[in-house]
């Protein structure tokens, strides 16, 4: 009379075993978003502290000397203090002369002479675009995300455009930055012709989102335009 139980027990045992392998994997990808979240969080605001830091280190020794004001009995956690509100007067100081005719003629000549020296010329003067480019009035140093053919046709890349420009036969192109994932501080700047890019239906955070996470972020629904039709060859991006 008992035999009958057993097939069923089996199932039972089968069904819960493919349960707790379908929590498991809930739950282990749970885990990764929420990591993956977590990253993207401390990472910008580890590399905003150690560019402060980075930058405080670097003015020390116009600071240091400052600090010999302060009585020796000082906590240290004041002087760290005082460095930084200093550090932060230094910065205002030189913004507030900046914007002041007689302030942009000495740090254009100061520039002059940077830009004599050929190693810190090259250094000096990509930094400084890059730095501009960033704290331009624009939202954002990219115009939009596109999605455009590359490596194989039918192989879609997502790309920042950053720009366009124009040949000698005034064909547009548009100037596209081709990150690296999971690490997009680097990549490839690739001139793609205007009619072969089309826009993204997603911002520049959800694009950095599904680089940085290498696709386990889920973009979002629909994102990505329809193939580009025969009669738009030729039409620039809008």
């Amino acid at each position: 009379m008992n035999a009958p139980s057993q097939p069923l027990d089996s199932s039972i045992e089968t069904q819960l075993s493919r349960d707790a392998v379908t929590v498991w994997k809930k739950t282990g990808r749970n885990m990764r978003r929420r990591l993956l979240s977590g990253l993207l969080v401390l990472v910008p605001l580890g590399i905003t502290i150690f560019t402060i830091r980075f930058l405080i280190q670097f003015f020390a020794i116009f600071i240091i000397p400052m600090e010999q004001i302060l009585p020796r009995e000082t906590p240290e956690w004041q002087r760290n203090l005082f460095a930084l509100l200093l550090f932060g007067l230094v910065v205002y100081f030189i913004g507030f002369v900046t914007q002041h005719v007689f302030g942009r003629r000495l740090i254009a000549w100061f520039e002059s002479l940077l830009l004599q020296i050929p190693g810190i010329k090259l250094i000096y003067s990509a930094s400084k675009q890059i730095v501009e480019s960033i704290a331009s009035d624009r939202q954002t140093a990219f115009e939009k995300v596109v999605v455009f053919e590359c490596f194989y046709p039918g192989y879609k890349a997502l790309g920042f455009q950053t720009g366009t420009s124009q040949d000698s036969t005034g064909r547009t192109f548009c100037h596209i930055f081709l990150p690296t994932s999971p690490n997009p501080t680097s990549g490839y700047l690739l001139l793609v012709p205007a009619e072969n890019v089309q826009v993204a239906q997603m911002s520049v955070e959800e694009a950095f989102k599904l680089i940085v996470s290498a696709g386990m972020l889920p973009p979002p629904s629909a994102f990505l335009p329809p193939p580009i039709s025969s009669s738009r060859m030729g039409s620039p991006v809008p």
